[in-house]
Order: structure tokens, then C-alpha cells, then sequence
């Protein structure tokens, strides 16, 4: 402990007068950038794992140590795209369009696809229910049977459909939006 004396030689204890950890707190949660370092060191060990974490961690705070405009720059990028990225695995993103589906959904309506295929319980019996296509089968596969039902699928009964690539590509939108 360290004293220092004062005019008539009477000690104070140096730690009297400094302030103690609370008193601090105030000042450092009024900086975005310090809370975001702190709240990141918090959730390290189990939150944020692997390289991703530490390398977030490593970047905002050492553009906190540093007090790097440019480094801040690249750590608000990564917090973007791992943001971006978790919206993606959470929430899913739809790889087709809303008009491709609509269109999509119009051509299997001309091309009179409901004969014989099944939709939410509304239509022919002789093909297989679409109702869940979307969660069974992919984008490749789906193009490649239309193209070719009998070469994707030996012993098909449904024939090729005739149009363009853009309109293979939009009832394909259209059949990957069919989900339960």
C-alpha cells in the first residue's frame, strides 16, 4: 500500500482516493465499441467457436487497443457477414424468385400438369402428389426429369416438357416452392 503525505506530513492512503471498479463501469458502457469487445471476450469459450469467434474477437478488440478506423471498418464487415450467414442457416432463403414461381405456377396451369398430378389435394391421380416436391428433391434433379422423365426416372410415364430453359427454370422455382 502506498502512502503519500500531504503539507504537514500526514499520510493519506493513495487507494482512498482513487475510485473503485464500479465507478469506472459507467464510463466504459458508454462506448459501443468497449461493450462489443466485452461482450465478445464473454461469450469466446462456449458462444462464438472455432475461427470465426476468435478472429471476430482478435479484430474488434484490437482495433479497441489500437483505436484503428480502419480495422473497424473490417470488423463491422465480418459481424455482417457472420450475421448474414446465421440468417441464412436459421431462417433459409428461398433460391427462387417470387415472379419465377409465379410464372412458374402459371405455366403449370397451361401446360395442364394438374391432370395428372396432384397439389394440395386438387387435381389428377395418375402422377405423384407435388405437394412436398420441394423438400424432396433438388433443383438439378427436377430439371433433369423434366427434360427427361424417362432417362432420370426408367419406366416414367410422364412425357418431356416442351419449352424454353427459362420456362424449365420457372416451374422448377415453381415445384421447389411446394413445401408441407
Amino acid at each position: 500500500m502506498s502512502f503519500r503525505h500531504r503539507e504537514r506530513g500526514r499520510g493519506r492512503r493513495r487507494s482512498d482516493r482513487i475510485p473503485r471498479g464500479d465507478i469506472w463501469r459507467p464510463l466504459l458502457a458508454d462506448d459501443p465499441t468497449r461493450r462489443l469487445c466485452a461482450g465478445l471476450k464473454s461469450l469466446q469459450p462456449g458462444g462464438l467457436s472455432g475461427w470465426t469467434g476468435s478472429h471476430l474477437n482478435q479484430m474488434v478488440c484490437r482495433s479497441v487497443r489500437k483505436g484503428e478506423e480502419e480495422m473497424m471498418k473490417h470488423a463491422s464487415i465480418l459481424i455482417s457477414g457472420f450475421l448474414f450467414a446465421l440468417s441464412v442457416v436459421f431462417y433459409g432463403i428461398s433460391p427462387a424468385f417470387a415472379s419465377d414461381v409465379e410464372k412458374g405456377k402459371k405455366l403449370y396451369g397451361d401446360k395442364k400438369c394438374s391432370l395428372c398430378h396432384v397439389i394440395a389435394g386438387t387435381g389428377g391421380k395418375m402422377g405423384p402428389d407435388l405437394t412436398d416436391v420441394g423438400n424432396q428433391r433438388d433443383r438439378d434433379w427436377l430439371k433433369k426429369f423434366l427434360k427427361n422423365p424417362k432417362e432420370a426416372v426408367p419406366g416414367a410415364k410422364m412425357m418431356a416438357v416442351k419449352g424454353s430453359e427459362e420456362e424449365i427454370a420457372a416451374l422448377v422455382d415453381y415445384m421447389l416452392s411446394l413445401k408441407k
